[in-house]
């Protein structure tokens, strides 16, 4: 349901819903980007519709789809973002398709784009996040991978050096978030990190200054969630708490405070 200008509802219109459309059946995970939608069948089939001007649903075309096409095969994990999209297959290779413009899908190449997957990596991936100019890579022995933009540090390794292919920024790490022009980690021992962009307080280290070194924010950590200028995280005793940008009262704390520090939102 919502918007639909780009045909992200996959109903073969152009029309806004305000009720649930049924898309598919057997779905086991899906994605939103900015304006398209994705989604996993049971037979590891990954599915696309909606924006792709940027080659993005990897369809080999660059036309907007109002109606579902086929991605890859044998998937088992996917990211999208503002205009391209990251899968790990079962053998655990990585393959990008989409905007390439700072190295976002990590292959440097005279392309600013891609409108069929690629292989980036062979083996041992295990997860991907994908923020707007930037990506993120989990390998199965915790290392932690990123390409693109890094212009405020969101590569988490304490520089604003662009990469066109992937990078290995850090180790240790159990999951991660690429959010708009910032990142979040959540290390192997429950410890919350974060670095970039930060003018609301979306790090929640206590400042409104960007970062380009890792900072510690919280410890005892299982997931964390951030897009554009408020991050989220749950914590092991399954609390949730939130930080940063909450003019439009998305902490949900009660206020339209920003906070630069966690609030503890649900107990």
């Amino acid at each position: 349901m919502g918007y639909n200008g780009f045909g992200e509802l996959g109903d073969n219109s152009f029309t806004h819903r305000n009720t649930p459309y049924k898309l598919a059946e057997h779905a086991v995970a899906i994605a939103a980007g900015a304006s398209n939608t994705f989604y996993l069948d049971d037979e590891g089939i990954l599915w696309g519709t909606g924006a792709n001007g940027r080659g993005e649903l990897g369809n080999n075309t660059y036309a907007n789809q109002k109606t579902p096409v086929q991605v890859l095969s044998q998937v088992k994990a996917f990211a999208s973002g503002t205009s391209h999209t990251l899968i790990v297959k079962n053998d655990g290779s990585l393959w990008a398709t989409g905007w390439n413009l700072y190295g976002t899908l990590g292959k440097d190449t005279a392309e600013d784009s891609a409108d069929v997957p690629i292989k980036i990596m062979d083996q041992g991936v295990k997860a991907v996040s994908v923020g707007e100019s930037h990506s993120l890579v989990l390998k199965t022995d915790g290392t932690l991978w990123a390409m693109g933009k890094n212009t405020f540090g969101e590569f988490m390794n304490g520089t604003t050096i662009d990469s066109k292919v992937p990078v290995r920024v850090m180790s240790g790490v159990a999951d991660m978030v690429a959010a708009n022009a910032y990142s979040l980690v959540v290390k192997q021992d429950g410890t919350l990190w974060a670095a970039g962009v930060n003018p609301d307080g979306q790090l929640g280290d206590g400042t409104a200054n960007d970062r380009i070194t890792p900072q510690k924010i919280a410890e005892n950590v299982g997931y964390a969630a951030g897009r554009t200028c408020h991050s989220m995280f749950i914590s092991k005793d399954g609390s949730l708490w939130g930080m940063g940008e909450n003019g439009s009262g998305q902490l949900g704390d009660g206020t339209r405070n920003d906070s630069l520090v966690p609030k503890q939102i649900l107990p």
